[in-house]
This record gives C-alpha cells, structure tokens and sequence, in this order.
C-alpha cells in the first residue's frame, strides 16, 4: 500500500472549489482546524470524532486520519492506516474527471503500476 501519494492533473490544474466541495460532501471528512487547504478522512463517525478531539487537544494528527492536502497542481493524500478504504474513493472519484498523473513519496512514476492494476494504489482492483 502507497502511504504517501501525489496526484497531479496530467494537464491544466484542478478545480479546487469542486475538489473541495467533494471532501465538504463527504462523508467523515472534515476541513483540517490548523492547516489551511487540508482535510481528514475517517472511517466512520466515531473515528471522526475521536480524531478531531484528539487534533484539538494534542495538535497531532491523528494516525486514524487520511490527510488530503489540495492546492491547484497536486493533491497530496497520506494515508498511515488502515483507512485506505477513504483515500481509494477518492483517488477513484478525481479519476473519473481528471488524467491523473501518480507519485510516491519519492517521486516516482506510479502511473505504468496503476494503468495495469487500478488496485495497486490501496489495494483491490
């Protein structure tokens, strides 16, 4: 499983006020309170809970969080649990309206691994 991913639009930028609408829609996800542009991802309303009390009182992230970070030429998803389930709904939503181009945490080309096995990314075809 990819832990760090950078998508990037494979030509112009991404719609940020639809990209973000979306996360706004979604469900468990949550605007970040500290970092502008970012969102939380949770499996379920109780994790959502318990993830925003805990960025509140802490000011960590919480591991139980997928981190989507959005700006006009990537989005950046860390994802260092077991809610893949939520970052691979979403990649597969920005697929269907973006040529998305795929990286991981060091820059490499994910996008041949993906063309061949759409599960590749988090698991599951």
């Amino acid at each position: 499983m990819i832990t760090e991913l950078t998508l990037e639009p494979a030509e112009g930028s991404f719609d940020i006020v639809r990209v973000t609408a979306h996360l706004h829609d979604a469900p468990h996800t949550h605007p970040d309170l500290v970092l502008p542009n970012k969102f939380l991802m949770f499996a379920d309303a109780d994790a959502a809970r318990r993830g925003i009390e805990e960025r509140e009182a802490r000011g960590s992230l919480p591991y139980s969080a997928v981190l989507v970070k959005v700006n006009p030429h990537k989005i950046g998803i860390s994802c260092m649990s077991s809610n893949a389930g939520r970052a691979k709904e979403f990649v597969a939503w920005l697929a269907t309206i973006y040529r998305l181009r795929y990286f991981d945490e060091d820059r490499n080309d994910l996008g041949a691994y993906v063309a061949q096995d759409p599960g590749f990314l988090y698991g599951g075809a």
